[in-house]
């Protein structure tokens, strides 16, 4: 069993598997962290059934989990729990299967954290393992990781919204295409593809 790492481009490996000290405290790490370099967007590190997705307060949460905050996680084909933690937004359900490399959620610092990054956590059965030779990496902190090339996976679908004319931009000239959509943007876009549809419709009676 092979895991892919779960950004795009590069990462930094900020805390690893095992023993270390956190704010001068002895402690038991059980997964590593990971900081997004060049996206911040957390995708399946292999083809799963998302098993779990929900975020956990301190203050209902009478274990040690409310730490993970906001997470997910998600059962490979060959039964590997895979935990991805601590997230600022999750894009996926309990229940939905998703392929490798598939968007799950965006990195964030909900639960016990300090600044934004996410905790990768593998288990079989219950027990926690050390998910780096799954990953074919060094359990070492401080180095930079390159995950698979960051692709503009929208691309061919811009192209489209541009020849059919639906994708003017919004505000002042045209949309930066590596810039976040916001809310405002999809309304515009989605609402200029319903006039197209329409239009063409009343054309073809």
């Amino acid at each position: 069993m092979t895991l892919a790492l779960p950004y795009r481009g590069k990462m930094q490996f900020s805390s690893p598997y095992g023993d270390r000290t956190l704010n001068g405290s002895y402690d038991w790490h059980s997964g590593i962290d990971l900081v997004g370099m060049d996206e911040k967007i957390v995708r399946a590190p292999c083809a799963a059934r998302v098993a779990v997705s929900t975020i956990l307060y301190k203050e209902f949460d009478r274990t040690r989990t409310w730490e993970w905050g906001n997470y997910i996680r998600i059962d490979c084909d060959d039964g590997t729990r895979v935990y991805l933690c601590h997230l600022a937004e999750r894009y996926v359900e309990a229940g939905q299967t998703v392929s490798i490399g598939e968007p799950l959620g965006m990195e964030g610092e909900t639960g016990y954290a300090f600044g934004s990054h996410l905790h990768f956590e593998v288990r079989r059965g219950d027990k926690a393992v050390n998910p780096c030779p799954l990953l074919g990496i060094e359990n070492r902190a401080g180095v930079i990781l390159q995950g698979s090339p960051v692709e503009n996976w929208y691309d061919a679908d811009v192209a489209w919204a541009q020849e059919a004319g639906i994708l003017r931009g919004v505000g002042n000239g045209q949309l930066d295409l590596d810039s976040p959509c916001t809310r405002a943007q999809m309304c515009a876009f989605l609402h200029r593809l319903y006039d197209k549809i329409k239009n063409e419709k009343e054309t073809a009676k």
